[in-house]
C-alpha cells in the first residue's frame, strides 16, 4: 500500500485504509491534516482527492494503489455524527496524491483518533479557511464540530502563516455575522458603479408590516438583503427571515439575497445582477 506498509488482503483499499497506510508510511512523529483529518474523524463524507500529512523529516511521497470513488462521492460532504453513508455503484478508480508538508504542529493541536495522529478539527477546518472559505467554518460550528473561540484562538497563534490573511478575513466577519461588512462592501461598490436611488438601512410598510431593508430602491420596489453566518440565525431568525421575504414578493417587491463572501471575491457578479435586475424592472416600469 505504502513503502514498508502491507495490506492483509487483495481486496481493493478503501479511503480509510489508505489514510491509514500513509500515516504508518511516515512514522507515529505525524500528523494527518486538512481533508483527510475530517474524512478520517467522519466530517467529512467526501473522499479527499488529497492526503495532506506533517512530517518532521523530508520524504519523498509514495504512489498510492488506486481506489474505488463511488458515484455518490461528490454528493454532501458533512456527516450528521459519525456513520458513513452507504457507498453508491463504483464509477472510477483513481489515486489519492500524498503531500508531505515539512512542518511542526504543537502537542495541543494534535489529537489520536482511531490509532493514528490527526490534526484536531478545528485546527483541520482553520487549515482549509483559505481555500474552502466561509462555508466550512459555518457548517463546522453548526455541526458542533469547533467554536468559533477555538478556532480565533489558534488564528492568533498562527500569525505569519500563509493563508492567515484571508482566514483572518472571515474570522473577523464570522465575528459580526458578516451581514455589516456586507453591507458596508454592497454600499461602496453601489457609488463605485454609479448606481443611484437607493436608500440604506430605511424602513418599508408591507401590509400593514413595517420592515427594516439592508438597501432599498423605493420606485423600482427592490431590496437587496445580506446574509451572515448561518450559524448566528436561532431557527425562529430563520422563520422570521422567510416569512418576511414572502410578504414582500407577494407585495410585488423584488428581493435579492447575496452573501458576504459573494460580495467580498466577485463583486462584478454582485454588481452585474444588480444592474440585470434594476434594467428588468425600469423597463417593466417604464
Amino acid at each position: 500500500m505504502a513503502p514498508r506498509v502491507y495490506a492483509t488482503s487483495a481486496a481493493p483499499p478503501t479511503t480509510r485504509q489508505l489514510i491509514c497506510a500513509v500515516w504508518l508510511w511516515a512514522g507515529p512523529s505525524s500528523v494527518i491534516l486538512g481533508n483527510a483529518a475530517l474524512f478520517w474523524q467522519r466530517r467529512r463524507l467526501v473522499t479527499p482527492r488529497v492526503i495532506d500529512i506533517a512530517v518532521t523529516k523530508h520524504l519523498r511521497p509514495p504512489e498510492l494503489p488506486l481506489i474505488d470513488l463511488p458515484d455518490d462521492d461528490h454528493g454532501s460532504p458533512w456527516a450528521r455524527g459519525f456513520t458513513p453513508r452507504p457507498a453508491g455503484p463504483i464509477s472510477e478508480c483513481r489515486r489519492l496524491r500524498v503531500v508531505a508538508h515539512r512542518r511542526h504542529i504543537d502537542e495541543i493541536d494534535i489529537v489520536g483518533w482511531d490509532r493514528i495522529w490527526t490534526a484536531r478539527t478545528e485546527h483541520a477546518v482553520y487549515d482549509l479557511l483559505p481555500t474552502e472559505g466561509p462555508r466550512l467554518l459555518d457548517d463546522a460550528i453548526r455541526l458542533g464540530w469547533v467554536t468559533l473561540p477555538l478556532v480565533q484562538q489558534l488564528h492568533r497563534r498562527s500569525r505569519g502563516r500563509r493563508g492567515a490573511a484571508r482566514s483572518g478575513e472571515i474570522l473577523s466577519a464570522a465575528t459580526s455575522g458578516g451581514i455589516s461588512e456586507g453591507e458596508r462592501l454592497l454600499h461602496r461598490y453601489l457609488k463605485i458603479a454609479g448606481i443611484t436611488g437607493w436608500r440604506a438601512n430605511p424602513t418599508v410598510r408591507v401590509d400593514g408590516r413595517t420592515m427594516k431593508g439592508d438597501t432599498v430602491f423605493d420606485d423600482l420596489r427592490l431590496i437587496i438583503e445580506i446574509d451572515g453566518f448561518a450559524f448566528h440565525s436561532s431557527h425562529a431568525r430563520f422563520h422570521d427571515d422567510r416569512s418576511r421575504q414572502n410578504v414582500l414578493v407577494g407585495a410585488d417587491w423584488t428581493v435579492l439575497r447575496f452573501t458576504w463572501w459573494h460580495l467580498a471575491n466577485d463583486p462584478d457578479d454582485v454588481i452585474r445582477q444588480i444592474k440585470k435586475t434594476i434594467a428588468m424592472l425600469a423597463q417593466r416600469s417604464g
